[in-house]
């Protein structure tokens, strides 16, 4: 490398470099692309203005390089389905000089997200994965003036996805029960987690049921939802999630979409204390039955 005065294109997977070696390449005065893992390469060119493009050999995730020199205008990123686009985010507002992108993606909905939030930027997906958001969603985060929101439900399984998305905090518990409900298997997760990850603005585009709806037909290629859709989402909320809080969400929003009238805090203890097996075997008629027997309503109460 000493003989070296001209390199302007340097690849190196090792994983560790001495002291000479690095003083080598901080004079390569020629150099324009790098890919490395090796973080003590990159910091020995920070001040430098010559270095271009460089390609990472890992996951933003795994990778201890986060700041590139500010002459770098060019990255191409590594296995980015293992990055959330919240690390892609933060990486190129910590980079505000990269001009040119190439990169996977996870979910084409989040090509809206980076195009919408990094309009200096020119992304180049070279492997672009399923979408969860219908294009219309997607054109509307970018272009809000065109945006048009469906109205809400009347029907009140409905309704409870609606209030629940309003009430519930923890977007994992809002989306699991009605993904795996749609889909049962192996996607669950991965879309539920991508949800999440959604930026806020895209997430509100889906407080409705009808567009919430439309992502999951999309996503799992049906056509529309089974007859017992909701019957089988609430059992799912009932045994999928089990923190106290959680559970007094979900039968005060039930009491209150459907009126039942019930005491709100003996129910959510009785499904508290309820062994694996009671809340298996627990169907819909059994759980409304539990604001008639413990209802606010007196007269009710007498009744029993």
């Amino acid at each position: 490398m000493r003989q070296v005065k001209k390199f302007n294109s340097l690849s190196m997977d090792n994983t560790s470099i001495d002291d000479d070696s690095l003083d080598i390449i901080e004079h390569f005065e020629n150099l324009e692309y790098l890919s490395t893992k090796l973080e003590r390469v990159v910091n020995k060119l920070l001040t430098k203005d010559h270095l271009k493009s460089f390609k990472y050999m890992e996951p933003l995730n795994k990778s201890s390089i986060k700041v590139l020199p500010k002459s770098v205008t060019s990255v191409h990123l590594h296995n980015v389905n293992n990055d959330s686009i919240n690390q892609i985010e933060a990486f190129l507002e910590q980079n505000p000089s990269i001009r040119d992108v190439t990169m996977e993606i996870k979910y084409s909905n989040e090509i809206a997200f980076l195009i919408k939030n990094f309009r200096l930027v020119r992304f180049h997906f070279t492997d672009i994965g399923p979408t969860l958001y219908s294009f219309l969603q997607a054109y509307a985060y970018i272009h809000p003036e065109f945006i048009s929101f469906a109205q809400p439900a009347t029907d009140p399984d409905q309704r409870v996805y609606e209030i629940l998305f309003n009430r519930l905090t923890n977007r994992r518990q809002l989306f699991y029960p009605y993904i795996k409900t749609a889909q049962f298997g192996s996607l669950v997760h991965k879309v539920t987690a991508n949800l999440v990850e959604s930026p806020q603005w895209m997430l509100d585009q889906i407080s409705t049921f009808d567009e919430f709806q439309k992502c999951l037909c999309k996503t799992f290629n049906i056509v529309q939802l089974s007859n017992n859709y909701f019957n089988k989402v609430l059992k799912s909320q009932l045994n999928d999630f089990d923190e106290v809080e959680y559970l007094h969400i979900i039968v005060s929003t039930y009491n209150d979409v459907f009126q039942l009238g019930g005491n709100v805090e003996q129910i959510t203890t009785i499904i508290q204390y309820m062994t694996e097996e009671e809340k298996i075997s627990i169907d819909r008629q059994q759980f409304f039955q539990l604001y008639s027997l413990h209802s606010t309503n007196p007269q009710l109460n007498n009744q029993k």
